[in-house]
């Protein structure tokens, strides 16, 4: 008999990884699939995204649309988590798939895994272990990795981390990223291609940006995005910006981006998602990525790609010789981009290091998928006591 798996998606950015995976999981006779789609995939400002996933064919079981009001407030996340775990419980509750599984460190994914809790459903959760300390993604990423049973880590270093909350190192699987992966086997649009879709807008030389709001720190998140804006401005780069997420704080920051693109459409082109594909292809194009986004840390190195990574919102993560650090200031980003674009900068750039691995990743889940057993799917979850503090 197929296992039967559900996957939960409530963003762009997160199908954008598991969209090769699902993919697999579907075409495979082993398992039965079902998509669980929430959040912003449903709301036309953030650019109706569930049209990706009905381009790729797959079968979406579920569909909970994000109850939020156009000023993206905490208490709007908060009706947005609540609706969620309702309409989400109910499915699971029913259809009793047997295993969810849920990537990453989204506020909204974490009512799908409390559902699954709840209904006693095991969770396989996707890159877990990592480090983002200025946001509130921090605390969830922990919190789905223990309420989680089996965990797929992008590195040696999460593995250790995940292990350290005290999860078997049995169910802890290193099989480096699935943004790696889907980049270095999705077929590349050429540039003129990809400006078509852009109806032309597009000019060499281009950088993408893609900036979001810094939730533990909020009092940064606009200055910091007029400094960025500022920076590539009063340099003669175009400008690829993609939207905001969903965040609480989304929407001031969304205005501030459609306002600079209006005065300067000469030089900024705002789009509110272009897609995996269309992100892929851009990144293999551009001459830099600037912002605060996770896909400069981990998908450009290995293009590779320099990527300029302002401010504290992916405080944590491994870096690499391509990327370069600075604080949210209009100067310091200036400096960075002049020294981004040197040729003595530009021929230090290295390939991705081991931190979040190369290809392969999808199927290394896939293949352990279809190793765990009916017992390792049922009964209660161990505590492991690596360290004995006295």
């Amino acid at each position: 008999m197929a296992t039967r798996i559900a996957v939960a998606s409530s963003s762009r950015a997160e199908f954008g990884l598991l969209s090769n995976l699902c993919k697999q999981l579907n075409e495979d006779p082993s398992f039965d699939l079902s998509l669980l789609v929430i959040g912003s995939h449903l709301d036309p400002y953030m650019g109706n995204t569930i049209d990706e996933i009905n381009n790729y064919q797959l079968p979406i079981s579920l569909r909970v649309p994000w109850p939020v009001s156009r000023g993206n407030s905490t208490v709007d996340a908060i009706n947005g988590a609540s609706e969620t775990l309702n309409c989400v419980g109910l499915y699971l509750s029913t259809n009793k798939p047997d295993l969810v599984i849920i990537l990453g460190d989204r506020y909204e994914i974490l009512s799908v895994a409390h559902a699954a809790l709840m209904v006693n459903c095991p969770i396989a959760h996707i890159q877990g272990g990592e480090l983002t300390l200025a946001t509130i993604d921090e605390s969830v990423r922990h919190a789905l990795t223990k309420l989680s049973r089996f965990h797929f880590v992008a590195g040696e270093s999460f593995a250790k981390r995940v292990q350290q909350m005290g999860e078997s190192k049995d169910r802890v699987f290193n099989v480096g990223s699935l943004g790696v992966d889907n980049l270095l086997s999705c077929p590349i649009m050429s540039f003129e291609q990809l400006n078509n879709t852009l109806h032309g807008s597009l000019k060499h030389p281009f950088a993408v940006g893609t900036f979001h709001p810094v939730t533990l720190i909020p009092d940064q998140t606009i200055p910091a995005a007029r400094a960025m804006l500022e920076s590539v401005l009063e340099h003669n780069i175009h400008l690829l910006l993609t939207g905001v997420n969903s965040d609480p704080g989304r929407k001031i920051l969304a205005d501030v981006f459609k306002d600079y693109a209006t005065r300067f459409s000469k030089q900024i082109t705002y789009i509110e998602s272009l897609g995996h594909a269309r992100y892929i292809s851009a990144m293999n194009h551009c001459c830099f990525l600037i912002g605060n986004s996770s896909s400069g840390l981990i998908e450009a190195p290995a293009i590779p790609i320099p990527t300029i990574n302002i401010g504290d919102r992916q405080c944590g993560r491994p870096s690499s010789p391509s990327v370069i650090d600075c604080a949210p200031k209009k100067n310091e980003i200036k400096s960075a981009i002049i020294r981004i674009l040197s040729s003595k900068f530009t021929d230090t750039l290295k390939s991705s290091d081991a931190a979040y691995g190369g290809k392969g990743a999808k199927d290394k889940i896939v293949d352990i998928l279809k190793k765990i057993s009916e017992d390792e799917l049922c009964g209660p979850k161990q505590f492991e006591d690596y360290l004995i503090c006295k």
